[in-house]
């Protein structure tokens, strides 16, 4: 869902790429993520999942991960990005996943990622 959100965005000079820490590999995002991703302009339809081995093909200047244990699994993978991994939500606090729970909590990680990613393109465009 954020990199759909992101990229709707529509941040000249910037791509983002989701690569999830134990994803079903090329499994579409679900009909919540789907749904409430397109109450604010974001296109999911055509998502899959992917691992942090995307990531190595072109090595980002930037990795946002959701949770604690996300940043972890990031360092494990890809040790060469350590220094470039933090939290999305800039106050440091995890966002949880919503799989597998309401169309409600799904929206509930959407504004706490939309606000997020507000304050990150503030940031980017300095």
């Amino acid at each position: 869902m954020a990199e759909g959100i992101a990229k709707a965005m529509e941040l000249p000079g910037y791509g983002f790429l989701s690569a999830g820490t134990a994803p079903v590999i090329g499994l579409p995002a679900t009909a919540e993520a789907v749904l409430v991703a397109a109450e604010v302009g974001a296109d999911l339809d055509g998502h899959l999942a992917r691992d942090l081995s995307s990531l190595e093909r072109i090595p980002p200047d930037e990795v946002l991960v959701m949770e604690p244990r996300h940043a972890t699994a990031v360092h494990r993978s890809l040790p060469g990005l350590a220094g470039n991994v933090h939290l999305l939500d800039p106050a440091g606090t995890a966002i949880a996943d919503p799989y597998g729970r309401s169309v409600a909590d799904y929206r509930g990680t959407r504004e706490r990622i939309v606000a997020a990613l507000e304050f990150h393109a503030r940031r980017w465009r300095i």
